[in-house]
């Protein structure tokens, strides 16, 4: 008989308590917690934002099989800002190659599902303040991220795009399609996705004119009346049906930053959440102007998730796998034949029936977690 013995060193994630607002209750928030796949402590890595609107919190996942798992709430209720940003020690450096992963769940909900959330990397002044800015309610529309299109006389795009988190890149996860362009709902914050045909996946700079489009329309009842709606640029699109997000299921997300071309790769459900096997998923790549992100050139941006919703909402959650700089370990392998009693080296043979056993040597040389 053949047989593994795992020699390991367990790295200890901590825990951290849960913040914010309790998330309500909710047979589908407990069944994503439940079904959580294994993920890390959220402790020294991201914070929930410091606006007084603010309602995305760190929860406790809640699967058995699983351990030292936290899960960022970004939204679970409607007509809410959630907003979750990495702190001063978890900058993302754009000076070198960095690769991350996370599972996003955005409900089970489909057709009816809002408003989806959005991946940010921004140098806002208001640091973990940043926000769109509101007017008495939360726009849906926004994400937590995009301009706030609630006047419809604006003829221009300047306006709107100040609205926005500043000197920012998002990559949106969008699972309404905001497509209104009669006169009647001009203002309404609802017409950033005409022209895209169902829930999917883009980016763009949320703080840049260039991003948005000011369109005119007008009505002849009861008296003729012009207004304005913004329609919004989408780029490095991955597009889908309803059951491509809000379906009920945990999706991976991978993001691979290349510093010396500046461009950002993300595949999307590239890993199958209940077995964890590698899957093609589907991939875009942009190239990123880091002038708009960091004009200060610092090499540094903040980053983490936001979210918004309107009169309706679904379940916002984002567990992470990969952060890089987290844990940096140096590991060995040892494989022995304990039926010869000898060590394999690499390229050596194993008679078949032989026992063997692998030896792994975990060594912490640092990180931002112990």
């Amino acid at each position: 008989m053949t047989y593994l013995k795992w020699v390991l060193t367990v790295l200890g994630l901590g825990t951290v308590l849960a913040t914010g607002m309790v998330a309500s209750a909710d047979a589908d928030y407990d069944q994503a917690l439940k079904t959580a796949p294994q993920g890390i402590s959220l402790d020294n890595i991201f914070v929930p934002g410091t606006t007084s609107n603010n309602q995305a919190s760190i929860v406790n996942t809640a699967n058995p099989d699983i351990t030292g798992t936290q899960a960022a709430k970004v939204n679970n209720g409607k007509k809410q800002f959630g907003a979750l940003w990495s702190t001063t020690d978890n900058h993302f450096d754009l000076t070198k190659n960095r690769k991350s992963s996370m599972w996003m769940y955005f409900g089970n909900t489909g057709k009816k599902a809002a408003d989806g959330m959005a991946l940010v990397f921004q140098n806002d002044t208001r640091g973990l303040a940043a926000t769109p800015t509101y007017g008495k309610t939360v726009s849906g529309e926004t994400l937590g991220v995009w301009g706030v299109d609630t006047d419809k006389k604006q003829t221009t795009p300047d306006k709107l795009a100040s609205t926005a988190i500043q000197n920012s890149w998002a990559l949106e996860f969008d699972t309404h399609l905001n497509t209104s362009t009669n006169y009647g709902n001009t203002g309404d914050a609802d017409s950033f996705d005409v022209g895209i045909s169902g829930p999917h996946i883009a980016s763009n700079y949320p703080g840049e004119v260039s991003t948005y489009e000011m369109v005119r329309t007008s009505t002849l009842l009861p008296i003729y009346s012009v207004g304005y709606y913004a329609t919004q640029t989408h780029a490095g699109t991955i597009t889908g049906d309803y059951t491509m997000l809000s379906n009920g299921a945990w999706h991976h997300l991978t993001i691979d930053w290349q510093a010396s071309t500046k461009q950002m790769t993300y595949t999307f459900d590239d890993k199958d959440p209940n077995t964890g096997k590698k899957q093609t998923g589907k991939s875009a790549s942009v190239t990123l102007d880091t002038t708009k992100i960091d004009p200060n050139n610092t090499g540094q941006v903040r980053w983490g998730f936001t979210g918004a919703t309107g009169d309706s909402y679904e379940n916002n959650l984002v567990i992470f796998e990969e952060i890089p700089g987290l844990v940096e370990v140096d590991a060995n392998a040892t494989l022995t034949d304990m039926t010869q009693n000898k060590v394999v080296d690499n390229d050596g043979i194993v008679k078949g029936g032989d026992k063997v056993r692998l030896d792994y040597q975990l060594s912490y040389e640092g990180g931002k977690q112990e």
